[in-house]
């Protein structure tokens, strides 16, 4: 009898915060696959929980996922906005929250998701039907903290998307993230950049530059 291939089962958990996490599984399993080459694809299982992360529920996920044949690693991915001062604060707390060893990491975007939608600044007018608007600046990870990319993105919509409506996370979120050249995102957003590099390191992928 042949022996099963492990290679299938590689696995890397992303532990997440809520639907626009979510909704990017797909863009985030499709850059990993373009990196692959010829070697053996990852699945990739992003774990959102949609009350946030806490010490108990991050610990208990990464625990019980690392007892998993196949498990290259655990990444959590969580906003530094309103809970954390700063990336690094964010990534120390939670990471001390996960067991030891090389194949837990923690990684944020800062100061929210949506900073990184901000890369592509033209998609997200089209998204929104704003004719013309300025950027809220020339680095979409430097975004005012007290005023989050997230907030700015649903004032947008609410207030000068034609017509006015509600920003869908789950719906508008998904189809930039979709869109968006991760690449070139991460060039501009640097957390970004070392959170896919995260991903592409635990799979054995050669690094973005």
């Amino acid at each position: 009898m042949t022996a099963p291939d492990r290679t299938l089962n590689r696995s890397i958990f992303v532990i997440a915060e809520g639907d626009t996490e979510r909704a990017a599984t797909n863009r985030l399993k499709r850059f990993l696959d373009e990196r692959a080459g010829n070697d053996p694809k990852v699945r990739l299982k992003v774990l959102a929980l949609d009350q946030g992360l806490t010490e108990r529920r991050v610990r208990g996920i990464a625990e019980r996922h690392l007892q998993e044949e196949g498990t290259l690693g655990v990444v959590t991915l969580s906003d530094v906005y309103p809970k954390y001062r700063d990336a690094t604060q964010a990534k120390e707390t939670i990471r001390s929250w996960m067991p030891a060893g090389g194949r837990c990491h923690a990684h944020v975007a800062k100061h929210d998701f949506e900073a990184w939608l901000l890369a592509d600044w033209n998609a997200l007018l089209r998204q929104a039907h704003v004719a013309r608007k300025q950027p809220w600046g020339m680095n979409p990870e430097d975004v005012d903290l007290d005023n989050p990319p997230a907030h700015r993105i649903s004032d947008l919509f609410e207030h000068e998307a034609n017509p006015r409506r509600r920003y869908k996370k789950p719906v508008d979120g998904k189809k930039l993230f979709d869109a968006l050249d991760l690449e070139r995102a991460a060039t501009m957003c640097p957390e970004l950049k070392g959170f896919l590099n995260c991903l592409l390191s635990l799979a054995g992928y050669p690094p973005l530059p």
